[in-house]
């Protein structure tokens, strides 16, 4: 267990004495006050330095690790864990509306206390569970930024499933108003594959990417002290020792275009068989370097460093 993960039970500890908070008789902080608590201050804090979606997104990994790696988990447990931790996030923009005037002003001291008022409130008004056997369930957000019902909803669904994926109700064999020859369908069809191209472009680069970095970014903040990895350096094995300031160093996150990446390798392959063929010509066999066509290959398919790949003479 981490320092840090030390770090939120040594501080929920501190409010348990303060708010006198009930605990589990038998092994205290399990599956009772100081146990939800502990949860949504852990994911409370965390929405604050790194995003509700950070929070959320290691809050279940940490859900799931502890399946994995210890024992699996009752389901009620699971579930008990879960809800408080979506309480916890809640809890993070209710702090963020507290102290928005007074943001400047406001010490991380003072933020603790008041986010951890809060859940003590929580706690006091049932809003947050502290008993496994408690019949209230955890259901996932929805990813819809209004509820809709009925129609509205059908429409768009719709919607969104044609801009999606390019399919409109004309290419769903809906009869058409007029005929349309093979190449004014075909244009469609590129059009809704370009349109569908520039949405998965922009949502690897907008959602993504920022997710990989700020997950890296939040792993790297759990990890402490000194660390040894291996690595393969022009076919030789060696290891590097990774410190904390290699860890939090700036790291450039780069995200290559997938459709781009694709015809690059077809090109590649016809560029290859091009190549083959020339090389039974002994007059040109003679003069291809063929390290150059093996760096040029492996840059194709996104390799940049293609040296690794290579022993040193």
């Amino acid at each position: 267990m981490t320092d840090r993960y030390n770090h939120y039970f040594d501080i929920s500890e501190q409010y348990a004495k303060k708010y006198d908070l009930k605990t589990n008789p038998n092994k205290p902080g399990w599956n009772d006050e100081l146990d939800a608590f502990r949860h949504a201050y852990m994911q409370a804090d965390l929405s604050n330095k790194y995003g509700s979606k950070a929070a959320k997104f290691l809050g279940d990994i940490h859900e799931n690790i502890y399946d994995k790696l210890f024992t699996i988990q009752p389901h009620k447990e699971k579930n008990m864990d879960l809800w408080n931790n979506n309480i916890g996030r809640q809890v993070s923009n209710e702090v963020d509306k507290q102290t928005k005037i007074l943001k400047n002003l406001t010490s991380p001291q003072i933020r603790q206390d008041i986010t951890a008022e809060n859940i003590y409130n929580k706690i006091k008004e049932g809003k947050l569970i502290t008993n496994p056997n408690d019949s209230r369930v955890y259901t996932e957000p929805t990813l819809f930024d209004k509820a809709m019902q009925g129609w509205d909803f059908l429409t768009y669904f719709k919607t969104t499933i044609e801009s999606a994926t390019g399919i409109f109700k004309n290419m769903a064999g809906n009869l058409q108003s007029a005929q349309r020859t093979a190449t004014e369908l075909n244009y469609s069809v590129n059009g809704q594959e370009a349109r569908l191209n520039m949405m998965l472009d922009a949502i690897n680069r907008k959602v993504i990417v920022p997710m990989v970095e700020k997950t890296a970014e939040i792993i790297a903040n759990f990890k402490l002290g000194r660390e040894v990895i291996g690595l393969n350096d022009h076919g030789k094995s060696m290891f590097l020792e990774i410190d904390d300031n290699i860890r939090n160093a700036n790291y450039i996150y780069r995200y290559g275009d997938r459709k781009a990446t694709f015809e690059r390798k077809m090109k590649l392959k016809e560029l290859f068989e091009v190549v083959k063929s020339f090389a039974q010509v002994p007059e040109v066999e003679e003069r291809i370097d063929w390290m150059e066509c093996f760096k040029f290959a492996l840059e194709q398919y996104g390799i940049e460093n293609s040296n690794n790949f290579l022993t040193e003479k």
